[in-house]
């Protein structure tokens, strides 16, 4: 029993040990004689857009962890509640998404 045992051990660490990717990578290359300090917004960002989310008095925010933009609306997931709040674009706020429980 022993025998089979270490058989399979040594059987397990050979297969274990042989590459079937290639290894081969692109070496990137970096400038590092020319850097600045800082970098303006715009090289980034072209527009900057400022939208209010306004709750309805029997709503607040626990604590916000993310908010998400897709074509329909922003979405602010509150990682303390356990809700999502829905706005449209505008941020009108339309609706609650979850609960806790």
């Amino acid at each position: 029993m022993r025998i089979i045992n270490l058989f399979l051990c040594v059987l397990l660490f050979c297969v274990s040990c042989t590459s079937t990717h290639d290894d081969t990578y692109e070496i990137v290359k970096y400038d590092h004689t020319n850097i600045k300090e800082s970098y303006p917004l715009s090289t980034f960002i072209d527009t900057v857009k400022f939208i209010r989310l306004e709750l309805p008095e029997s709503c607040f925010f626990g604590r916000v962890g993310d908010i998400l933009f897709d074509d329909s609306g922003i979405y602010a997931v509150d990682s303390k509640q356990d809700i999502v709040y829905r706005f449209n674009s505008d941020g009108t706020f339309l609706n609650t998404i979850g609960k806790r429980g």
